[in-house]
Formats: structure tokens, sequence, C-alpha cells
């Protein structure tokens, strides 16, 4: 695995002791138009005005080419608690991948004192209680814990597939165990797990199944839950469709070499579908609670 690369910026956060965790969120970026940079803009603005604010949420630029806005860095408070979240950008000197500015914001987080962090992409955009859904689930099940995962874009064909399908979703087996979950929409117990994303998985594809795989031979507790819900912007089209699964398909062969029992573990497993679908009535069904106990 490569070298982590902790970042040299001053530390500037103040944890209250009487919380009962200390929560930050990691939002990996690499920007690559205006567009994209908005939808950063986006996830961070509602990341500030969250239910239960976290304590810090960190913003790891991985050598974007579109540079973020700088109004990004800031402290804010919502009013909603006495709590201030502060908003820190951490910058990588070249582009490193996914995994590894994951890694940088988890060692930051862990320097700081956070006892849980929470991941999301770029590309998604969090409930408002996303952060009080993952933190009541962690108090309960404290190990991996992974959410809903919906599709942003209301009446889009390839979302909707998505959704029914469950692609980010995660799987789960029949004893309600849970197989993985994935980084758009995903916690940890700094106390329980002790390990970082896999480098070699140098693209947006696998490192969050390989992280969660190896917990799960670790006998990390594995949970998920419906009430932690994130909009994910997928890519639009067929065409995009094609290119996702392309993507993923191109690094399960790594996975599959590094852990050998994944396959084994994939076909006896099932995925979580965000929705449910009444193929008679032509109805979605928003899934409520239906794979709560799954751990």
């Amino acid at each position: 695995m490569e070298k982590l690369m902790v970042s040299t910026q001053p530390k500037s956060l103040v944890i209250r002791s009487n919380d009962l965790h200390k929560i930050a969120v990691v939002l990996p970026v690499y920007a690559t138009s205006q567009g994209y940079a908005r939808m950063v803009v986006e996830a961070v603005d509602a990341l500030s005005q969250q239910t239960r604010q976290p304590d810090l949420v960190l913003v790891v630029d991985d050598f974007s080419p579109v540079p973020l806005p700088e109004s990004i860095a800031r402290t804010v408070s919502n009013g909603r608690d006495s709590r201030t979240t502060e908003i820190r950008v951490l910058k990588l000197p070249y582009n490193c991948g996914p995994a590894a500015a994951r890694n940088e914001g988890l060692v930051t987080a862990k320097r700081e004192g956070a006892s849980l962090v929470l991941f999301l992409d770029s590309d998604c955009l969090p409930d408002r209680s996303w952060v009080e859904a993952m933190e009541e689930t962690q108090i309960q099940s404290p190990g991996i814990v992974c959410g809903r995962t919906l599709s942003f874009e209301k009446g889009s064909v390839v979302g909707f597939y998505h959704d029914v399908c469950g692609t980010l979703n995660g799987r789960v087996f029949q004893d309600s165990t849970v197989l993985y979950g994935c980084t758009c929409n995903l916690s940890i117990d700094t106390s329980k797990v002790g390990f970082y994303f896999d480098t070699t998985f140098r693209r947006a594809a696998f490192e969050d199944v390989e992280f969660c795989v190896r917990a799960r031979k670790k006998d990390i507790k594995l949970t998920y839950t419906s009430k932690a819900v994130m909009k994910h912007r997928y890519e639009p089209g067929w065409w995009g469709l094609f290119r996702q699964f392309q993507r993923y398909g191109s690094f399960e062969k790594q996975m599959c070499l590094k852990h050998p029992e994944y396959l084994g573990w994939l076909w006896s497993s099932e995925s979580i579908p965000s929705i449910q679908f009444d193929y008679h009535g032509a109805k979605t069904v928003l899934i409520s609670g239906m794979w709560d106990k799954a751990h």
C-alpha cells in the first residue's frame, strides 16, 4: 500500500468532550468542471445543515484540474444545536485516486480525535438527518454502517434501474449479515476499524468492497440502515450505465485475487434494493426498515 500523506495544515478543530461521538465527514473530490465544483459546494452546504451537525468536514481535493471555491473552507453553525462545524480543505500534491484521498481524510480525522468517520462522494447529496441516522446506528451497532442510496434524478430510467437493483446499496446474506456497503454512504467507528483503504485500487471501483470484505474477515460488524439516506447522481443514459459497470469490472479480477472467498460470498448474497417495485400495479415504494436488522 502506498504511504499515506498526512496534511501539514494546522489543527484548529475543538471538539466538545461531553459529546458521545466526535464526528468527522470525509468528502474526496476530483473536480473536472465548474459544474462538478458546484456539486461539491451543494454537498458541503447540505452537510452544514444537518439535524446533527458533524464536528468536522474534510474536503480532500485530489489535485482537481478545476479549482474549488475558496469559500468552501469555513466554520458554520446552523442554529439547531450548540455545535459548530469546521469545513476544511485538504489539497493533495498530485492525483492519487479516491482510496488515497479517503485515507488522507481518515488519517486527519483520527488525528483530530474523531470517533466516527462518515464517507460520501462529491456527486452525492445527503438527507438532512444523514449524520444523525449514522450516529444512532453506530451507537446501537458499532463498526461499519452503510445507508440507503437513492437516485438524485427523479424520473430517470437509469436512476430507477439503480434504485431497484440496489447498485450502491450494498449486499446482504440470508442470515441478514452484510457483505459490503459503498463509500458514497458509509460510516466507521474508529475504535473498531483500524485499517485504511487499499490504494492499489486506483479508481472508484471495488476499493469500498475490498475495505468491507477485509472488515468481515476481521469479524467487524457491518450494519445496514435505511434511515441514513443519500441521493446519488448517476452517469446519464445507457452509455453512462455501461461505463460505470465497465469500470467496476476492470477491478473485479484484482478483488478476486486478493480475496478468493469474495466470489462465493457474492453469489450467496443478494443486493439491497433502494426501492420496491410492484410490477402489476406499476408502483414504487420506498423501503423503510425492511433491511435494518441486517448486521
